[in-house]
């Protein structure tokens, strides 16, 4: 009985190191095997985004207030770092309220702006992002109108796919032929 022990763990021991001395090349090549049917990896990105925005509004000015509610209306222009990622003049519109003295005849204030712009690679859409930064709005009082304009910097950041995985997600076709849709 003794012998029969020693033998199966003899065997085991044999199978234990016959699996350690595979070498790197032979377990790759066994994995791509196994996974022969499977999509390649492609690799995603955060994308940091910089541009401008233009506002521009006018409000009427009521007889004796000392606040003014405007909205401004203008154009978000966003790229990514590189230049490939853009929006395509994304339109912005903004509310303000701007503080107006009895005899101030020129505004000047920061407005806070927020949007989502779409963004295109290539004329391709690639997704979505939220921009925000501080745009100087100014103007001057004409009777009892105002009359505002400013530009001024935004930021974000979105998470982009590369475009094979896009337009697999999406069942588009890119040069050399028709994807198959992820599911």
């Amino acid at each position: 009985m003794k012998g029969k022990g020693s033998l199966v763990l003899s065997v085991v021991f044999c199978a234990v190191l016959v699996r350690a001395a595979e070498t790197p090349e032979s377990v790759r090549s066994s994995s791509e095997l196994a996974f022969s049917g499977a999509q390649p990896y492609k690799a995603s990105q955060y994308v940091s985004l910089r541009g401008d925005v233009d506002l521009r509004g006018w409000a009427v000015v009521s007889e004796g207030s000392s606040f003014v509610s405007v909205n401004l209306n203008g154009n978000a222009d966003v790229s990514s770092l590189d230049g490939q990622i853009r929006s395509n003049h994304a339109p912005v519109s903004q509310h303000a309220s701007l503080f107006l003295g009895p005899n101030q005849s020129y505004v000047s204030q920061s407005v806070n702006v927020n949007v989502t712009v779409s963004l295109y690679k290539n004329g391709r859409y690639v997704g979505s992002a939220p921009v925000s930064g501080s745009v100087r709005v100014s103007g001057w009082r004409n009777g009892n109108s105002l009359n505002l304009s400013g530009r001024g910097p935004v930021t974000g950041s979105v998470f982009v796919r590369d475009e094979e995985t896009q337009a697999r997600t999406k069942g588009e076709e890119l040069e050399g032929g028709p994807v198959r849709p992820v599911r």
